[in-house]
């Protein structure tokens, strides 16, 4: 229920997760992201996870949360008002990194095994590690 701006984390580096609970690939990157998100915290790093899941299935997302222990934020686009500004296409997962200033670094389509270690390398770079 609470608005949350991309604004707001100016000054960190963030990845703007959107997934979904169907989505198997979303599932499968999601630890990976926990990770980044626990080990970078420290340095400005946020992982913000946004399900695109509607307003029937979005009941499944805070269950799955839970049962994984992620510890980054997660919102409900049940609209998908804002994946729609970053992913017209919706494809899913769909990550798009930011950097300090706010702008766009990169965007990651889809998930495959392995594409978290370019996505951590990325990361790294933005924080200048």
């Amino acid at each position: 229920g609470t608005e949350v701006k991309l604004s707001d984390y100016r000054g960190k580096v963030v990845m703007v997760n959107f997934w979904a609970t169907w989505c198997g690939p979303c599932k499968v990157e999601m630890p990976h992201l926990d990770k980044m998100d626990k080990d970078f915290e420290a340095k400005g790093f946020e992982v913000i996870s946004i399900s695109t899941d509607d307003a029937r299935a979005s009941s499944k997302v805070k269950p799955l949360i839970k049962r994984g222990g992620y510890g980054f934020t997660v919102l409900l686009d049940k609209d998908t008002s804002v994946v729609s500004q970053y992913n017209p296409a919706k494809t899913l997962p769909y990550n798009v990194l930011i950097d300090r200033e706010g702008n766009i670094f990169k965007v990651y389509q889809g998930y495959n095994p392995g594409d978290e270690k370019e996505m951590r390398h990325d990361v790294e770079q933005l924080l200048g590690q």
